[in-house]
């Protein structure tokens, strides 16, 4: 072989007759593996190279971090989603090519904003608003949203630098507050 490597797959049996172009066996270089990542079309925009990658192989396994190697400049067709690739170090030997993975990317985003649990913000009369500490208690907000993912949301506009938001059992506040206004206290 033109490189070390590891058999992967045998295309031959004992006794079978070959030429010199048939391909026999497959050797892979184990010592880097890809991760190929399936983003959703709307997902897929503020991905760039270079990118920091959490890769999560299994609970009891520490999480991996890399960076995006490659991004897919077509979308499948049928599922509407681009490729996101990252390398990983093998030379341990420690991951397989096949194995089910997740991610979290993490995207760049212009001035930093106030992030918070995605649980914090709340959907009154159709419009998103966080409560806010107050010196009377807690005051609702209507805020403009940017990025997110599956734990936190970043907030642009709403709330000033230094105010406190709720960032647990905001839903009790809400339903407190739909109560009141059912009451009309």
């Amino acid at each position: 072989a033109p490189f070390d490597g590891v058999i992967i797959d045998k295309h031959i049996v004992l006794g079978e007759v070959v030429d010199g172009a048939a391909e026999t066996f497959v050797i892979a270089d184990m010592g880097t593996v890809w991760v190929d990542f399936n983003v959703n079309q709307r997902d897929i925009q503020p991905i760039k190279i270079g990118q920091r990658v959490d890769v999560f192989l299994a609970e009891d396994v520490p999480v991996i971090r890399s960076k995006v190697c490659y991004v897919g400049r077509v979308l499948d067709p049928t599922t509407r989603m681009a490729v996101v690739r990252v390398e990983l170090d093998n030379t341990k030997g420690l991951y397989r090519p096949g194995t089910f993975v997740t991610g979290k990317i993490g995207i760049q985003s212009g001035a930093p904003g106030l992030v918070v649990p995605v649980d914090a913000v709340q959907l009154v009369n159709d419009q998103t608003c966080v409560f806010v500490k107050t010196t009377e208690g807690f005051e609702l907000r209507l805020v403009t949203l940017g990025q997110k993912d599956a734990d936190r949301i970043e907030i642009l506009s709403g709330v000033d630098s230094g105010e406190q938001v709720v960032t647990r059992n905001a839903f009790h506040l809400k339903a407190e507050l739909t109560q009141q206004a059912v009451s009309g206290h």
